[in-house]
């Protein structure tokens, strides 16, 4: 005589158990896969911000007010705030005319380079904030230090002679700019002795502020002309200079 049989305690605990630990295992293989991809997302729009600042500048397109100008775009400074959250970016214009230096920001402070729209009345309107990057997720950019954020500035800029792209690094530029717009006529050429040709470090924190985690080094080689002089190093690489 036949007889059914059903699973015993055991069996269902084993089962219970199994199944349990399979979803213990796909949910934290796809919070993981999550959480990766928000830091290469963090990491690859900070890169392109940057490309395409280069790509700005590279091919610019004067038209200032429209029409016939005195003034041209000679490039951009980018701006690090909210304590390597945010970066603001503003055009670098100055004025059209001839150049005897060739030294680019000798020749820049010679056209009296600024921010702001300036003329013989003054400056009180500025130039504009062109585009603002806001870092993904919770991520910041930071210093090569730990728990730093990086608080410089960057100006890439055309030589007025040559149309050769250059790289300025501010670390520590600290630029203020106020509220109001209102600047000076000589607001950046002060600014422009803050900045020095040198590589730049920059260190993405995925999880920002007050929590550790490895972070990504995206470098700007030293003088970069265009944006094949960005690189990104993952925190396993051994060029990686934020997890040294």
């Amino acid at each position: 005589m036949n007889s059914k049989r059903g699973f015993t305690l055991i069996e269902v605990s084993l089962f219970l158990a199994i199944t349990g630990l399979i979803f213990l295992g796909v949910t934290v293989g796809v919070s993981n896969s999550i959480a990766q991809q928000r830091n290469n997302d963090a990491v690859q729009s900070f890169a392109e911000f940057l490309r395409k600042v280069y790509s700005d500048v590279t091919n610019v397109q004067n038209n200032i007010g429209g029409g016939k100008t005195e003034k041209a775009i000679y490039g951009k400074l980018a701006v690090f705030r909210d304590g390597g959250r945010k970066i603001e970016l503003y055009n670098v214009i100055g004025n059209i005319g001839s150049v005897s230096h060739n030294d680019t920001l000798e020749s820049l402070k010679s056209l009296r380079v600024n921010i702001f729209d300036c003329d013989s009345s003054g400056c009180s309107k500025m130039a504009g904030i062109v585009e603002m990057f806001t870092s993904k997720w919770s991520s910041r950019i930071e210093q090569v230090a730990l728990d730093k954020p990086y608080t410089g500035a960057l100006l890439i800029v055309r030589n007025p002679k040559s149309g050769s792209v250059f790289t300025y690094v501010g670390d520590d530029a600290n630029i203020e700019i106020g509220a109001d717009g209102v600047g000076t006529q000589d607001f950046l050429t002060k600014e422009i002795e803050k900045f020095k040709i040198k590589e730049a470090n920059f260190c993405v924190n995925p999880n920002g502020e007050g929590s550790y985690s490895r972070r990504f080094n995206v470098r700007l080689v030293k003088n970069a002309r265009n944006s094949s002089g960005i690189e990104i190093f993952s925190p396993e690489s051994e060029d990686n200079q934020c997890e040294k």
